[in-house]
């Protein structure tokens, strides 16, 4: 019995050692400081084209971020991975078997390996080839505020190269204004938080409960936007996020339907990513 306790005193003791270390580290509780206002604080609407606009181009190819500019969206949401080459390259799925009818992981091959296929189109005439991140933001860092969602499947690069790379290539292309670098990854999003405040980052499914401790995350280790499927939260959580004055720091994620429009509307949300719907373009014509 000795030995139990003082083997439960040790953990005890490291365990509250550890959280007043994160916390001095991490510089207390509290408001975040250096938010991106401007973005914050925008009144009306703004949406994020789900990968683009979709038909009758492929999710994630240049022809669907031509389409969603033309469309008159301000943002874009592109799902982004990096290859075995270590570049950033636009695409959603874990494999390359429904997009690209290439086997096995994506993050397994190069750059140009994915890019000798062409994307998979309702249409046979489309022909478009997987986007490199640079690509897109050179060509469209003009017209979009980017919601990039980094993917988090098996056999990407560690978290700590994947940020320092994400932030090189922010840097390198002047892009740290113009995008929101999203995942699900606590870890992934403080550690960046931590190392690369400048970055605008998005922690993704904080979902209820969970959202109750969001406010004991310290400040330097806490996201710039949170973001859920806007079918998981309800009033208490709008509650919260008023309360918290965190509403215009929330986005919901995804609107498919006329029904999903009027919810989020009805809860006083005015950021979110959607499919592009006859619907959806009154809004985009009122901005």
């Amino acid at each position: 019995m000795k030995i139990i306790k003082k083997l439960l005193i040790i953990l005890i003791t490291a365990f509250i050692s550890l959280a007043v270390m994160l916390l001095i580290i991490g510089g207390g509780y509290g408001p975040k400081a250096h938010l991106p206002t401007a973005f914050i604080a925008q009144e009306g609407t703004f949406i994020f084209a789900h990968r683009g606009v979709l038909y009758p181009f492929p999710e994630n190819s240049a022809g669907a971020l031509q389409h969603a500019k033309s469309r008159g969206f301000p943002g874009v949401e592109i799902d982004v991975q990096l290859s075995q080459d270590q570049q950033f390259f636009l695409f959603h799925d874990k494999t390359g078997e429904r997009m690209l009818k290439m086997p096995g992981p994506v993050t397994s091959r190069r750059l140009s390996e994915l890019q000798q296929n062409f994307l998979q189109s309702k249409d046979p005439e489309i022909r478009e080839r997987v986007l490199s991140l640079s690509d897109a933001i050179e060509d469209f860092g003009e017209d979009f505020i980017f919601y990039l969602d980094m993917k988090r499947y098996p056999g990407n690069a560690d978290l700590v190269t994947r940020a320092g790379l994400i932030n090189d290539f922010l840097v390198k292309h002047s892009a740290r204004e113009k995008c929101i670098v999203s995942s699900a990854d606590p870890l992934f999003i403080a550690y960046l938080e931590y190392h690369y405040p400048e970055i605008i980052t998005c922690l993704e499914a904080v979902n209820p409960p969970s959202h109750l401790l969001f406010n004991w995350i310290p400040v330097r280790f806490q996201p710039d936007f949170i973001a859920t499927f806007h079918y998981k939260i309800d009033e208490s959580y709008v509650e919260w996020l008023k309360e918290n004055d965190m509403l215009n720091r929330y986005i919901a994620y995804t609107i498919k339907s006329e029904a999903d429009l009027a919810s989020v509307q009805q809860m006083g949300i005015k950021k979110f990513i959607a499919d592009d719907h006859p619907f959806i373009q009154p809004l985009l014509n009122a901005e």
